[in-house]
């Protein structure tokens, strides 16, 4: 008896679906490729639309603000003021406060920037 004839077509769908990750061409590779930096667009755009998301701890956003805008005007984090999150929090705020104008928006520029990089480097 043939396995495939008793298989249902979601099945055989899974099946294709799957057979294109485990492919090791280089066209899907790059098809693979240009389909992660779509999504990332995507998402990018919807975020920097959407603006700051709700959170439950909005001082977070101020502490956010307040060690990039530190970091811009040449500041150094536990050397010239406390630093209660680490370095790292603050690197994509400031990048975005030196791309684009000080405001709150500089919190999710740095989040998408940042995103993207970790997409990319995932690859």
């Amino acid at each position: 008896m043939n396995n495939t004839s008793s298989r249902t077509p979601i099945l055989h769908l899974i099946d294709k679906v799957l057979g294109i990750f485990t492919n090791e061409s280089e066209r899907i590779y790059k098809l693979l490729f240009a389909i992660l930096v779509c999504l990332v667009a995507l998402f990018s755009a919807l975020k920097v639309y959407g603006g700051l998301s709700p959170i439950w701890a909005p001082w977070d956003v101020f502490t956010l603000l307040n060690g990039g805008w530190r970091i811009v005007n040449g500041q150094i984090p536990y050397v010239d003021y406390y630093n209660p999150i680490g370095l790292l929090a603050y690197i994509p705020t400031a990048m975005a406060m030196k791309i684009d104008h000080f405001s709150a928006s500089s919190v999710v520029y740095g989040n998408v920037i940042l995103g993207a990089f970790f997409a990319l480097w995932a690859w």
